[in-house]
């Protein structure tokens, strides 16, 4: 049994500065060139770039998505099983792949990055109840006490059911209940019975409502206690859980009646905004330079969102946040332009403009371009929230490593629940997300809501483009030259272009067949444009430092020859649940790998697992062993 795997993306190194300067600094008292470069694209393996003026071209099913290949055609409404168009790849295509290598190895900024949304990560510290109230226009924080309130059968046999009685209830409703016995070990006393009048007797509280899980048998009622008093709580904290439970809404789409829709409709209701109501919450406290940060959720074990945004973390790490001004520009922002927040007087114009790419070896037919109809694996995991693969491992001022870490803080695990944090913390993202090369392309054999179905491209076609420049400076030209290449036509670096880039789509080299530069002809009292070839030895032009590590580990990822042959997804198996649903995930290997801990065997994990720890995080490119070990729960 293979237990090792490639994970499908790693990271080139950002460097210790983004180096910016004014637009003119760059150009200035310099030779500038114009013309352009004549390229053609080989794909060595299938692409997949969609045409999306259709979305069921091969399906009857709406709820399931079906592209043909991009091409020039408009196939609106048009089942395409049995029609082709000749392939094209875009401009923008093109465009994309060569500015993201640009910046990568000049050092530029990380201009595509989304700011736009948060950053969040499920935790495994559970949080503490509480409650929260507006008061005299400030918002205020009450400790509580949760109790539980049975809806299912269960081991507490002598519980009242009250699944019943609550449907009348809405979330953060005020309820009076009487306190029934306690739950086991966990010291947490059940409800015996609830009234909506002030019983004598009875206890005050608040109903909260979880979501839905297949062992779940009871809610619970939040009894107030005392106010927090150190913790400042801020517009940004209410609009955080706005924010959260947008996500699990996302999530849980298509269960239309998720819990957490009714939580947010009193979380953004007037009455809980005027103070007249209380939002049952859980939430959790970290310190940092003496002032604390509250992060609150409707689970006890749910997901935080933090503070930091990417690029806060890019700008504390060397300044990678996207160029933002033309008098302080990075070098792919002043080749390739930039839009300047959205300013006309501020954005940049781009000096290069690619072309479409066109089929340069003709078919007869055109559906010899293609292979078969295939459907592609659900490709939407892990995500940025798996920071043991996005984010640095942090180490203590003696170099000791902390066993978790997220966007906002990092700690260890003591004992019961208690953790130590690392309050020099400062995250630090791996750099920039490059796929591997892989000749080993992946299907399934079934559609669904998730994956798409496609017609990909076949391996060895031929398409011819140009990359117009416009006043660039040589060096500029040098490097533009190198990265289209990767070095010269001869040898295997390549590209990844299109959907599919992580189950071995996308493969393509580029080779430059010439360049064409325009010079200005004087003749009597006439001036006319020549177009004259320009030569650059390609094996000689090595515009960038082969010693720095992001220009070896772009060509170690870039090497189609030496491609990894066992790139994979983290897989994970349960085995302790053979028939459960996703027991064989990848979401299992991210829980797998906080299960181990030390000196356990790589593969096999503990039923009975132990403290929370972050155990493997992603190889590094230029590690001699980039593979990790699959893991299997398996039962003691």
């Amino acid at each position: 049994m293979n237990t090792k795997f490639v994970n499908p993306y790693n990271f080139i190194s950002l460097g210790n500065e983004c180096k910016r300067k004014s637009f003119d600094d760059y150009i200035n008292n310099k030779e500038l060139l114009t013309g352009y470069i004549e390229c053609e694209l080989e794909n060595l393996t299938p692409i997949f770039i969609p045409n999306t003026t259709n979305e069921d071209a091969f399906t009857d099913n709406e709820k399931y998505k079906s592209y043909d290949f991009f091409s020039y055609d408009d196939i609106h409404n048009q089942k395409r099983t049995s029609k082709y168009s000749e392939p094209v790849i875009p401009a923008s295509e093109i465009r994309g792949v060569i500015r993201a290598a640009y910046e990568a190895l000049t050092d530029s900024c990380m201009s595509t990055i989304d700011d736009s949304g948060v950053l969040s990560k499920r935790t495994t510290i559970p949080a503490k109840p509480g409650l929260l109230k507006k008061e005299n226009g400030e918002w205020k924080l009450y400790k509580a006490e949760r109790l539980m309130i049975k809806v299912k059968d269960c081991s507490i046999d002598n519980a009242k059911n009250f699944k019943n009685i609550l449907s009348k209830y809405n979330e953060g409703d005020k309820i009076y209940f009487k306190r029934g016995i306690e739950y086991k070990n966990y010291r947490i006393h059940t409800v015996s019975e609830i009234s909506d009048s002030n019983i004598s007797g009875y206890e005050e509280g608040y109903i909260h409502f979880g979501e839905e899980f297949i062992k779940k048998h009871h809610e619970s009622i939040f009894k107030l206690g005392e106010m927090i008093h150190d913790i400042e709580i801020t517009e940004d904290d209410i609009k955080k859980i706005d924010a959260l439970i947008t996500i699990y809404n996302d999530l849980n789409k298509d269960n239309n009646d998720t819990k957490y829709k009714k939580f947010n409709e009193l979380l953004t209701s007037k009455d809980f905004e005027n103070g007249r109501r209380v939002l049952p919450v859980y939430y959790s406290v970290y310190k940092k330079d003496d002032k604390s940060y509250v992060y609150f959720s409707p689970a006890c074990i749910g997901r935080e969102v933090f503070t930091n945004k990417l690029s806060d973390i890019l700008k504390s790490q060397g300044g990678y946040q996207p160029c933002s001004s033309r008098e302080n520009l990075c070098e792919a922002c002043a080749l390739f332009g930039f839009t300047g927040n959205g300013s006309e007087n501020n954005a940049l114009a781009s000096r290069l403009r690619f072309t479409d790419a066109k089929i340069k070896n003709k078919k007869t037919r055109n559906e010899d371009y293609y292979d078969e109809i295939c459907i592609l694996p659900e490709l939407a995991s892990p995500k940025i929230s798996a920071t043991e693969f996005y984010l640095e491992r942090p180490y203590d001022d003696k170099g000791k490593t902390y066993d978790m870490w997220n966007y906002d803080y990092a700690f260890n695990w003591v004992y019961q629940n208690k953790i130590e944090q690392f309050d020099k913390y400062i995250p630090k993202i791996r750099g920039r997300k490059f796929y591997w090369h892989s000749e080993k392309v992946k299907f399934v054999n079934e559609q669904n809501e998730r994956n798409c179905k496609v017609r990909p491209l076949k391996k060895n076609n031929v398409f011819s483009f140009r990359v117009y420049f416009d006043a660039i400076t040589e060096d500029e030209l040098n490097k533009l030259v190198w990265i289209l290449n990767i070095g010269d036509s001869n040898n295997m670096n390549c590209h990844k272009i299109g959907r599919g880039k992580p189950i071995g789509f996308g493969t393509i080299k580029i080779r430059i067949n010439k360049i064409i530069k325009r010079d200005i002809s004087f003749g009597g009292d006439t001036i006319s444009y020549v177009l004259n070839e320009y030569k650059i030895d390609l094996k000689q032009n090595r515009p960038f430092d082969y010693n720095k590590k992001n220009v070896q580990e772009f060509l170690k990822i870039t090497d189609f020859e030496k491609a990894p042959r066992n790139i994979d997804y983290p897989i994970g198996e349960d085995k302790t649940k053979p028939d459960g649903r996703n027991s064989k995930a990848s979401h299992q290997w991210f829980i797998g790998n906080k299960q181990i801990g030390y000196g356990h065997k790589d593969v096999k994990i503990k039923a009975s697992g132990t403290k929370p720890i972050i155990y493997k995080t992603l190889p590094y490119i230029l590690d001699s062993d980039i593979t990790l070990n699959k893991l299997y729960k398996e039962r003691d």
